[in-house]
């Protein structure tokens, strides 16, 4: 991070490399859209570039601060929607390369299910849940990102998934 700082590329790319699958990864949860998950991931490396002096290494590690960085451009994408609008001769080609129809339905319905299944986790819920199934961090990790201790991150990962069992339990065998 120190050669990120002194705006050294070549240790970018290296922290480009071994993060950026985990940080897509993450994102691709978050957002539905495939493009706007890569713009999402592209924005969160150019803060990380430009903000690079900002990190701490005794606050956490280099990984839950980049994913922390990752949500919130998520989330700042997400407040700032936008429709593109695609020629029709483009559509028509990507159509034709996409699954039917009833497939596509199917996806989208179980996609939708489960998004509103965490939105319905507090936010507190929903940001240690995200850290830990799509960021891959530890709930020490995540205690040290969200900081708070380690027993109210376990608490709030048990409470969040007892609800999420809750609502998604009866479409479990629709959600595979």
């Amino acid at each position: 991070m120190l050669l990120v700082e002194s705006r050294t590329p070549d240790a970018f790319e290296e922290l480009y490399r071994r993060h950026a699958g985990a940080v897509a990864s993450f994102v691709a949860r978050i957002c539905s859209d495939r493009q706007v998950a890569d713009e999402v991931t592209q924005t969160a490396f150019l803060t990380l570039w430009n903000n690079a002096r900002r990190f701490n290494p005794e606050a956490g590690r280099l990984r839950a601060w980049l994913l922390t960085i990752a949500r919130n451009a998520a989330i700042d994408r997400a407040r700032h929607k936008r429709v593109d609008v695609v020629p029709f001769e483009a559509a028509a080609g990507k159509a034709s390369m996409q699954s039917g129809p009833e497939e596509q339905v199917e996806n989208f319905e179980r996609d939708r299910t489960v998004r509103e299944a965490l939105a319905s986790l507090s936010d507190d819920q929903r940001t240690v849940i995200e850290l830990a199934f799509f960021g891959g961090l530890t709930q020490t990790e995540i205690a040290r990102v969200v900081n708070e201790p380690l027993g109210t991150v376990k608490s709030r990962v048990r409470l969040g998934m007892q609800k999420l069992r809750r609502i998604l339990g009866p479409l479990q065998g629709n959600l595979v």
